[in-house]
């Protein structure tokens, strides 16, 4: 027997945690931003959401391998086109990354206006018994997988990651050297 209970008490002994009736708290969120590129929700000891929206311009990847071609040929760089970039290229576009860009970005939108309604709301503690909360990051994995590296839009990310990062370090070693002359770029 507890020692605050005594014998002759009537009521038997009952947790706080479950006596109380007590709707379930609501966690402190301490750093918020939600706009049109990010959502981040943290609270002191969690973060509860932190996601950046893609950004890439998959009608223009032929327009940038083109310029990077193009540039690497005048600054008297030697060319491979080992890796068929412009064949993946063209393989992304017609596997429907324009479409997967898309979803991600309804998915995304709709994402941002649910979690400043949640934000008002507030996040219940447990945080596991939060349908709404569950719900939320049900979306974001969907639109989080949209990407993986195996998908279309994935790998035209990674293409136009490529594409920029050589762009950038020919424009360096040009501005070095003053041409690309001795330099092999892999397309």
């Amino acid at each position: 027997m507890l020692q605050s209970q005594t014998p002759t008490q009537t009521t038997p002994f009952i947790p706080a945690a479950v006596q109380s009736s007590a709707p379930a708290r609501t966690i402190e969120l301490e750093r918020v931003i939600i706009n049109d590129d990010m959502i981040l929700v943290q609270s002191s000891a969690t973060c509860w959401v932190n996601t950046t929206r893609l950004k890439v311009d998959i009608e223009g990847l032929p327009k940038l391998y083109a310029e990077v071609v193009k540039l690497a040929k005048g600054a008297g760089a030697k060319i491979s086109y080992r890796y068929k970039t412009k064949q993946a290229i063209q393989d992304v576009m017609d596997a429907g990354a324009v479409e997967q860009q898309q979803t991600y970005n309804r998915l995304f939108g709709m994402l941002k206006a649910a979690w400043e309604q949640k934000v008002i709301v507030g996040i219940s503690s447990p945080a596991c018994d939060d349908n709404y909360y569950n719900e939320l990051s049900e979306v974001k994995n969907s639109m989080e997988a949209l990407a993986y590296s195996s998908t279309p839009l994935g790998k035209a990310l990674s293409l136009c990651h490529e594409l920029k990062d050589k762009k950038q370090r020919l424009a360096g070693h040009i501005a070095h050297n003053g041409n690309a002359n001795g330099i092999t770029i892999f397309f």
